[in-house]
Protein backbone atom coordinates (compact mmCIF):
# COMPACT_ATOMS: atom_id res chain seq x y z
CA UNK A 1 0.00 0.00 0.00
CA UNK A 2 1.40 3.39 -0.94
CA UNK A 3 2.10 6.08 1.62
CA UNK A 4 -0.72 8.31 0.32
CA UNK A 5 -3.21 5.43 0.55
CA UNK A 6 -2.17 4.73 4.15
CA UNK A 7 -2.64 8.38 5.07
CA UNK A 8 -6.05 8.38 3.41
CA UNK A 9 -7.07 5.22 5.30
CA UNK A 10 -5.86 6.72 8.59
CA UNK A 11 -7.92 9.85 7.91
CA UNK A 12 -11.00 7.73 7.17
CA UNK A 13 -10.53 5.78 10.40
CA UNK A 14 -10.09 8.99 12.40
CA UNK A 15 -13.27 10.46 10.88
CA UNK A 16 -15.19 7.26 11.59
CA UNK A 17 -14.05 7.33 15.23
CA UNK A 18 -15.25 10.92 15.57
CA UNK A 19 -18.60 9.97 14.03
CA UNK A 20 -19.03 6.94 16.28
CA UNK A 21 -18.13 9.00 19.36
CA UNK A 22 -20.63 11.68 18.38
CA UNK A 23 -23.43 9.17 17.86
CA UNK A 24 -22.59 7.39 21.12
CA UNK A 25 -22.47 10.62 23.16
CA UNK A 26 -25.72 11.91 21.63
CA UNK A 27 -27.51 8.66 22.44
CA UNK A 28 -26.04 8.63 25.94
CA UNK A 29 -27.39 12.13 26.59
CA UNK A 30 -30.84 11.12 25.32
CA UNK A 31 -31.11 8.02 27.50
CA UNK A 32 -29.52 9.25 30.72
CA UNK A 33 -30.56 12.36 32.59
CA UNK A 34 -27.36 12.37 34.63
CA UNK A 35 -24.94 9.69 33.34
CA UNK A 36 -22.68 9.93 36.38
CA UNK A 37 -25.51 8.76 38.63
CA UNK A 38 -25.85 5.56 36.58
CA UNK A 39 -22.19 4.61 36.92
CA UNK A 40 -21.21 6.06 40.30
CA UNK A 41 -22.08 4.98 43.80
CA UNK A 42 -23.86 7.41 46.13
CA UNK A 43 -22.44 7.59 49.63
CA UNK A 44 -24.77 9.52 51.96
CA UNK A 45 -23.04 12.11 54.14
CA UNK A 46 -23.81 14.97 56.48
CA UNK A 47 -20.18 16.17 56.63
CA UNK A 48 -18.09 18.22 54.21
CA UNK A 49 -15.81 15.20 53.69
CA UNK A 50 -15.93 11.52 54.50
CA UNK A 51 -12.78 9.61 55.31
CA UNK A 52 -12.68 5.85 54.75
CA UNK A 53 -9.64 4.19 56.28
CA UNK A 54 -10.12 1.14 54.09
CA UNK A 55 -12.35 0.68 51.06
CA UNK A 56 -13.90 -2.33 52.77
CA UNK A 57 -15.54 0.14 55.18
CA UNK A 58 -17.99 1.09 52.43
CA UNK A 59 -20.88 -1.41 52.76
CA UNK A 60 -22.06 -0.95 49.16
CA UNK A 61 -18.61 -1.89 47.85
CA UNK A 62 -19.32 -5.55 48.51
CA UNK A 63 -22.32 -5.34 46.18
CA UNK A 64 -20.12 -4.94 43.11
CA UNK A 65 -16.73 -6.33 44.13
CA UNK A 66 -16.52 -10.05 44.67
CA UNK A 67 -15.16 -11.09 48.08
CA UNK A 68 -12.10 -12.77 46.61
CA UNK A 69 -11.03 -9.48 45.03
CA UNK A 70 -11.36 -7.43 48.24
CA UNK A 71 -7.92 -8.54 49.38
CA UNK A 72 -6.39 -7.10 46.22
CA UNK A 73 -7.62 -3.58 47.00
CA UNK A 74 -4.86 -1.98 49.04
CA UNK A 75 -5.95 1.64 49.40
CA UNK A 76 -5.30 2.59 53.02
CA UNK A 77 -7.46 5.70 53.08
CA UNK A 78 -9.69 7.65 50.75
CA UNK A 79 -11.30 11.04 51.39
CA UNK A 80 -14.47 11.93 49.54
Amino acid sequence: MAQSQRLLEQAKIANAQIGFSTVFNNQLQKTMKEPILDIAMRVPSTNATESFKFLGDIPQLREWVDDRHMGKLRVEEINV
